[in-house]
């Protein structure tokens, strides 16, 4: 990063550090946040990339962690922007079909329609940038815990779960993302 973007993002975390305690918490990252369309950023997606760039597991951000969010999600948008081919400024199931294709996924079309009612959350047959963040944070958790398994070493994609360990797995991915076991 250059001096000015570093300078720049001096700035904006000043701004929302409300209470001017060195850290940003879920509140005031979401107000710094914007996903296009002049409404909060999806808290839950905040929450997550939170806990994602949490160096003190404290549930806030520092100034240092807020200038590897930022840059993940400058990665993201790009993305986003890459696969919103009608310039729309959302993703419709036929976009988010080709970004999660693109990005090594590919899923059979239920798969598809399941992840735009999920996150889908105007409920418009569209996905906002917020909720691709979530959408694809969701997807990486779900693949981690999956290639925990031993079975799956290979990454075939394929394991056998007790009933035990699945519930496991469905809480890691569902409480803390990226809780180790």
């Amino acid at each position: 990063m250059t001096n000015t973007n570093e300078a720049y993002l001096d700035s904006v975390f000043r701004k929302y550090d409300k209470n001017k305690s060195g850290d940003i918490d879920v509140k005031e990252l979401q107000m710094a946040l914007s996903n296009g369309r002049w409404t909060p950023f999806n808290p839950e997606t905040v929450k997550l990339m939170i806990e994602m760039f949490d160096s003190n597991a404290n549930g806030m951000i520092t100034r240092k962690d807020f200038g590897s969010l930022w840059n993940y999600i400058s990665s993201w948008y790009d993305c986003f922007k890459a696969f919103d081919t009608d310039k729309s400024g959302n993703i419709s199931k036929d976009e988010l079909k080709a970004a999660l294709d693109t990005l090594g996924h590919k899923f059979p079309e239920s798969c598809y329609d399941f992840l735009m009612v999920k996150f889908d959350r105007s409920k418009d047959g569209a996905i906002y940038f917020d909720d691709f963040i979530h959408c694809n944070i969701m997807l990486h958790i779900t693949k981690h815990e999956l290639q925990k398994h031993p079975e799956d070493a290979a990454t075939r994609g394929s394991v056998s779960f007790t009933f035990e360990d699945f519930m496991l797995s469905a809480l890691h991915c569902s409480y803390k993302p990226f809780l180790s076991t």
